[in-house]
């Protein structure tokens, strides 16, 4: 189920956060110092805790927590700023649970929803098409890196 994020889940959150990112962008970015030094589960810890970085947050709670969703509903789109699934519990269905719930919530508000997603990480780019997520032809560059951020947005129609 999908449940709003609450202080005594941040350690998990922080887990599933630093994790994710090392398993996802350390083949991409091959940074050791960055993976594992800069990135390190107390701060991000420290992170979740200061005012407001719980406000739009959301867990995938089954009894564990395996999965997490930052979204932001404004007024005339949803933005998903956020979105984690432990790599334990990948290819369970999880994250596919999660976009759709964030789907039906567009459905209901009539709001399409838009993200942000590294080039190089060709899975996220695949599972977003497969849930109608198109590129926009915006990107921006991330930290100078030569890696570029790109833009994929689902339209939400009126039915």
């Amino acid at each position: 189920m999908l449940r709003k994020a609450e202080i005594k889940d941040i350690a998990r959150i922080a887990e599933i956060i630093i994790f994710t990112k090392r398993d996802t962008y350390r083949p991409i970015f091959r940074n050791d110092n960055v993976s594992f030094n800069e990135m390190q589960v107390v701060n991000e810890y420290n992170r979740l805790l200061q005012p407001n970085e719980l406000k739009d947050l959301f867990v995938y709670d089954d009894g564990i927590i395996k999965g997490m969703v930052k979204i932001e509903i404004g007024e005339k789109n949803i933005q998903i700023s956020e979105f984690f699934v432990d790599p334990f519990f990948q290819k369970n269905g999880i994250g596919s649970f999660i976009i759709n719930s964030i789907i039906q919530i567009g459905e209901k508000t009539h709001k399409p929803i838009s993200l942000w997603v590294l080039d190089k990480n060709i899975k996220a780019i695949d599972f977003y098409k497969k849930f109608g997520f198109e590129y926009t032809n915006e990107k921006q560059e991330f930290d100078n890196s030569g890696f570029y951020m790109l833009k994929f947005k689902k339209n939400i129609y009126a039915s």
